[in-house]
């Protein structure tokens, strides 16, 4: 979901990847669930599998975003396992992106192409269909080591061949930020706005 969903307002998206991240979006949305909860149904596996060779056609011709640049620093660092992160990080990433019109505008297309008001909302249900955490933390208990990476992290993100093609380039503060709401810190979230 996040290749398609990353190719689909990549700064570098064209016609053909559209088609092929909406493709895929919607099918990942319908089937997902259904594979999930029965793993031996070879019809919904196979639509799965599809979805997931039609989002990788979209993504190699177009790059990601800062989903993929958070979810590469954190298996980096914390050996975060990286789908875990990229779906977990994946809808937050979208409300940060929605700032930008075009992404949103995008984002609100496909949503009412599946005849949802919201895609933010549609991943974020998704997510808990399938037993997603909502937050980082829940993966790296220790906050006081990931607090000390911050800023490295932050950096490392930054740097990041996937950040240039995101809708939105993040300021390092920016970056600091996601890493803090990725983490779902009330502490840490506090702080920031203090």
């Amino acid at each position: 979901m996040t290749h398609a969903v990353e190719a689909l307002v990549s700064a570098r998206a064209n016609y053909l990847s559209d088609i092929l991240a909406r493709a895929a979006i919607k099918d990942i949305v319908k089937y997902l669930p259904l594979a999930y909860r029965e793993g031996i149904n070879l019809d919904y596996r196979e639509m799965m599998l599809n979805a997931s060779m039609t989002a990788g056609l979209a993504f190699t011709n177009v790059s990601l975003g800062i989903v993929h640049s958070i979810a590469h620093t954190l298996g980096s660092v914390f050996s975060v396992p990286h789908g875990l992160a990229d779906a977990i990080l994946l809808p937050k990433i979208m409300a940060f992106n929605s700032r930008n019109e075009s992404a949103k505008a995008v984002y609100d297309s496909v949503a009412n192409e599946m005849g949802a008001g919201d895609l933010v909302r549609v991943i974020k249900e998704l997510n808990q269909t399938i037993g997603i955490p909502e937050y980082i933390g829940e993966l790296i208990p220790d906050e006081a080591a990931y607090r000390s990476k911050l800023e490295m992290m932050a950096d490392m993100a930054l740097k990041d061949g996937c950040t240039k093609t995101n809708p939105i380039i993040p300021t390092l503060d920016e970056m600091k930020h996601l890493f803090i709401e990725g983490y779902g810190s009330k502490t840490m979230t506090e702080e920031k706005k203090a």
